[in-house]
């Protein structure tokens, strides 16, 4: 336990050295990508539909346009293909697509369209 509290202050400490509004996520495949505009993130796990999935939640400083290329292009660097379910004047839903690797769901929503701020989860199973 007390390896993980390490761990945790570890990375709670590099993490503060990154360079401000910059999140980055490490995906099942082991790639690390890097989100700009991110005020702050949340990550966790839980299960539905019988699979355990791993969550991150981001408040972004961004419109939702902004978010979503930025969010996009990391993930299409990384080889993912997008592909729009659902899309208005304030939310988009997209699955990324990549062969040999786990679906990621992604939920953009800009809540306020006055004010430059969208929230993004993206998802992906972990078995």
């Amino acid at each position: 336990m007390n390896k993980i509290a390490l761990y945790s202050i570890l990375a709670l400490f590099l993490t503060a050295c990154d360079a401000p509004n910059t999140a980055h996520v490490n995906l099942k495949e082991g790639t690390k990508i890097s989100l700009n505009n991110v005020k702050s993130t949340k990550s966790y796990m839980a299960t539905k539909d019988d699979k355990d999935r791993q969550f991150h939640y981001f408040e972004t400083t961004a419109d939702l346009k902004t978010v979503y290329q930025d969010f996009s292009q990391a993930l299409e660097k990384n080889g993912y293909k997008p592909a729009i379910k659902t899309q208005d004047d304030s939310t988009i839903q997209t699955y990324f697509r990549k062969p040999g690797s786990a679906m990621i769901v992604a939920n953009f929503k800009q809540p306020n369209p006055n004010q430059a701020t969208t929230q993004a989860v993206l998802s992906w199973a972990v078995n």
